[in-house]
């Protein structure tokens, strides 16, 4: 073999070589490797040309022709299948065949062989991949020469043939190089172009060397190519070139800090000019010595909007729209400073559902939350352009009112409260139900009771819970002897907690005299605590408190055990037969283990339930539910008695009184203190009486302190008269001692 052959055959090896190479380096691309094996094996076996080694010769003819078959079938996105086997076949079988015929068969038939896959590869690449049509003309000229030198043409020709056949065999290698580069490189463009987002890739200078689809699109071109191979400046035609190369130093220094990419969003202004919020992720990397920053360009319009949703939840109440309690504080901080720096004024109002979680439990909670959102959107029409409306709480709503000259803040207050109250008015319609709901009103001003966001509405706050105590119907304005009330009441909550664990509770009995036949047969209990540290505390403190706090349930329990307790008691004695009424709160006849308990205890001490009368506020039937008169059904069916305490001092309808199954109606005391000496009372006290005995109910008065009172209420038609005319309450051994002494006759 001459040295030009020899040199070209070495040079095709090398060629085979740098193939597996690459595909060796670049993952997943086996056809590469398949290429170069069959290019290896077929150049090496040029080089064995002595009859001893032919068969080491056909194993390498066979391995590359197989090889480069498979290589190309990968290459066109092909997978292996039984023609190709039987092609494996048929090619060891040939090769086998001309080995045993001798090395002149065995060259002939390799020839034809090799030719076959050369005119076949070539094919293929030019049918199927025609951007490839200048690598399978050179395959396909590759086989044609093959064929050629298979052929008997004379010596001159044939040696001709061979003198080009290695440039042939180069040229053809290295357009298959160029193939396999060149699907590389597509695929990588394609892996970038099919990237979500826009991504560019320039030097330290701003020269741009890749930009994908997207990132054109997204600054406002219609496509990449004609950008490519200019200046990243261009991509930014309103961007001074300063700011965008002052940007890529800083790029470039990261890299050099070792402190990772660069996320930085900013909004950009695109090619027509409108702005575009986006986010530039750089990284740095070094190719032959150069600097290279890879910046992704991210679109954030659907984050940012995502974030500003998410803010507005933040601040938002979801179930009413309004401001939450964060949202109100941070305005009411910019509120309360502007009018500190003004000199004026600013109004607070905190209102309050009573009762809420009454109709909660009894409509449900989608029926809770419906009301408040109707709630809400009553309260909606009070506000003004600067005031603000949020919702604190469960039921607790705030409305600042900013802005107010010196001593307006209060009128805008009044005006507020009353507009407030005139919206209740009317019932709410929730799931087919009429529901009157009254709101507690309690107001503060700044600067004149508190000067900073929280001292605000804690006064606010303090206001409303000293207008449910006293049961206002108007607004109640902050002082500071409600601050100290609230210091005692969170002293009162906290032994409050204790006080049935020390035992200091205890009831006393007051009976309810018939003074037609100078005798009783019923009391009434009362609750009383004697506190270690605060000694006695007045009811009317420490019950309004327990309600506000859900202390009432466990103290309501207390009483029902002890009055069962006390009935057991007196069984034997002269007192066997009296009755005892026990006050029952709204939190008590809607808890749902307030019947259970109250059963148990009647069983535990072996009382009938007729033994026991159940005093209900007037407030607990005007406010009724769809379940009240079910409640009040089902205690009465079981012979409970249920008596009305306090009548005649709700506002709202006496309907009720035929649609309960009442048996005994307490005429309030405030009746009963003038009905000897004021007109107006008697004639009230005296339709009480009328209306409870023409529905077949006892009546009962109150608070009977004087013999005028007595001798005035008999006349009108009353002999069940409870007060401390008749007897103070008493501890039930105080009580059976004045029995058996004879000063209270049974």
């Amino acid at each position: 073999m001459s040295s030009m052959p020899l040199l070209a055959e070495l040079l095709a090896l090398l060629l085979g070589c740098g193939l597996v190479g690459i595909g060796l380096v670049v993952r997943g691309e086996r056809q590469v490797i398949y290429w170069g094996l069959g290019q290896v094996a077929l150049t090496w076996s040029q080089l064995f040309t002595d009859v001893r080694v032919a068969g080491f010769r056909v194993g390498l003819v066979a391995f590359g022709v197989v090889a480069s078959y498979q290589g190309t079938r990968l290459f066109l996105g092909k997978s292996q299948s039984f023609k190709a086997w039987m092609f494996v076949l048929a090619t060891l079988l040939l090769l086998l065949v001309s080995f045993w015929g001798g090395a002149g068969r065995l060259t002939a038939l390799s020839g034809w062989a090799l030719s076959g896959l050369w005119l076949w590869m070539g094919a293929q690449l030019a049918i199927h991949k025609s951007r490839y049509r200048c690598v399978g003309g050179f395959l396909v000229v590759r086989g044609g020469i093959s064929l050629l030198l298979v052929l008997p043409f004379p010596a001159v020709v044939n040696q001709g043939l061979r003198s080009i056949y290695p440039v042939v065999e180069l040229f053809s290698l290295l357009s298959m190089m160029y193939a396999v580069l060149a699907e590389m490189q597509d695929r990588y463009l394609q892996t970038i172009g099919s990237l979500s987002h826009g991504l560019a890739i320039c030097d330290e200078l701003g020269q741009l060397h890749l930009l994908n689809e997207q990132a054109a699109h997204l600054l406002g071109y219609e496509s990449a190519a004609s950008l490519q191979g200019h200046r990243v400046m261009r991509l930014f035609p309103h961007t001074t070139p300063q700011r965008i190369l002052a940007y890529l130093q800083r790029v470039m220094q990261q890299r050099d800090q070792q402190q990772g990419p660069w996320v930085d969003e900013v909004e950009v202004m695109r090619f027509d000019g409108t702005l575009l919020p986006v986010e530039l992720i750089a990284s740095v990397y070094r190719e032959r010595g150069q600097l290279y920053a890879l910046i992704q360009v991210i679109d954030i319009r659907e984050r940012r909007l995502a974030l500003d949703r998410l803010r507005r939840a933040a601040r938002m109440d979801a179930l009413t729209g309004l401001l939450n309690r964060h949202a109100l504080l941070e305005a009411m901080d910019h509120i309360v400073q502007h009018a500190l720096q003004k000199g004026q004024e600013v109004g607070v109002l905190y209102i309050d559902l009573e009762r809420f979680h009454h109709f909660n439990d009894a409509l449900g909670h989608s029926g809770g939350d419906q009301l408040l959102s109707e709630v809400a959107h009553r309260l909606c029409q009070l506000v003004k352009p600067d005031d603000v409306l949020a919702r604190v709480d469960g039921d607790e709503f705030v409305l600042v009112m900013p802005g107010c000259d010196s001593g307006e803040a209060l009128a805008r207050i009044q005006e507020a409260s009353a507009k407030v109250q005139q919206l209740f008015d009317l019932p709410f319609e929730i799931h087919s139900f009429s529901v009157r709901i009254r709101p507690s009103l309690g107001a503060c001003i700044c600067p004149l009771q508190a000067m900073d966001k929280e001292t605000l509405l804690q006064q606010a706050s303090l206001a409303l819970y000293a207008a449910k105590d006293q049961k206002l119907r108007e607004v109640c304005l902050f002082d500071q002897d409600m601050d100290v009330r609230n210091r005692y009441n969170l002293l009162l909550e906290e032994q409050m907690a204790l006080a049935l664990q020390r035992q200091e509770m205890h009831l006393v009995y007051q009976p309810i005299m018939d003074v037609d036949a100078h005798r009783f047969e019923k009391v009434e209990a009362l609750l009383r605590w004697d506190n270690q540290e605060l000694g006695r505390v007045d009811p009317d403190k420490f019950i309004p408190l327990a309600e506000r706090h859900g202390m009432i349930l466990p103290l309501g329990n207390f009483v029902v055990k002890q009055a069962c307790q006390q009935l057991a008691a007196w069984r034997g004695t002269p007192m066997e037969h009296v009755k005892i009424a026990i006050n029952i709160s709204a939190w008590q006849l809607y808890d749902v283990h307030f019947m259970a308990h109250t059963l148990g205890c009647l069983q535990t001490y072996g009382v009938v339930a007729h033994q026991l009368e159940l005093e209900l506020t007037e407030r607990v039937l005007i406010d009724d539910t769809p379940q009240t008169e079910t409640l009040l059904t089902i205690l009465r069916d079981l012979g409970f008695g249920l008596s009305v305490d306090d009548f005649g001092t709700g506002y709202s309808a006496m309907s009720y009184l035929t649609r309960f199954p009442l048996t005994t109606l307490k005429i309030d005391r405030a009746f009963v203190r003038d009905v000897a000496t004021n007109e107006r009372s008697r004639m009230l006290a005296s339709a009480i009486i009328a209306l409870g005995r023409s529905l077949g109910m006892m009546v009962i008065a109150e608070g009977v302190e004087k013999l005028s009172q007595q001798h005035e209420l008999q006349h009108l038609g009353c002999n069940l008269m409870q007060g401390y005319y008749f007897a103070r309450p008493m501890l039930a051994e105080a009580l059976m001692d004045s029995v058996m002494h004879d000063r209270l006759r049974l």
